[in-house]
């Protein structure tokens, strides 16, 4: 099962919060080596079916969270350094396409991180109990 989380966080702070998250999956991973290392070898298969499930999930999340930081960059560095305009680009209504496509992914990005970080805020005390340390 999957949750979209959403919260605030100070902007200084978004490097150790990403930070924090990734080590929760290199800790899957590190789970994952272990289940890999002491698989049944009479159920093998069954064994690496899951372990490579587990490995796919994990891969994605960092993903997510690589695709969240490079937005976040892009918005930083498009904030304190602004790109001056060329003189063909000045005579054009609005921005480039090239800048509004990073623009969009930007947006897109911060939409996915701010939907994680809502999911986080909404989690409320008694569902924390009830979580499967198995899930992601």
């Amino acid at each position: 099962m999957r949750a979209t989380i959403s919260f605030d966080v100070d902007i200084e702070k978004v490097s150790t919060t990403m930070w924090a998250l990734v080590l929760e999956e290199a800790a899957n991973l590190g789970e994952t080596q272990v289940k890999l290392e002491n698989a049944d070898q009479e159920n093998l298969m069954e064994e690496l079916s899951r372990v490579i499930e587990r490995l796919s999930e994990t891969t994605s999340q960092l993903g997510q969270y690589q695709q969240m930081l490079a937005g976040f960059e892009r918005a930083r560095l498009e904030t304190i350094l602004p790109a001056p305009a060329s003189e063909d680009e000045a005579t054009q209504a609005g921005q480039p396409a090239s800048n509004l496509g990073e623009v969009r992914d930007a947006i897109r990005n911060m939409k996915s991180f701010d939907g994680f970080l809502e999911a986080i805020n909404n989690n409320s005390p008694e569902e924390e109990g009830n979580h499967d340390p198995e899930e992601g």
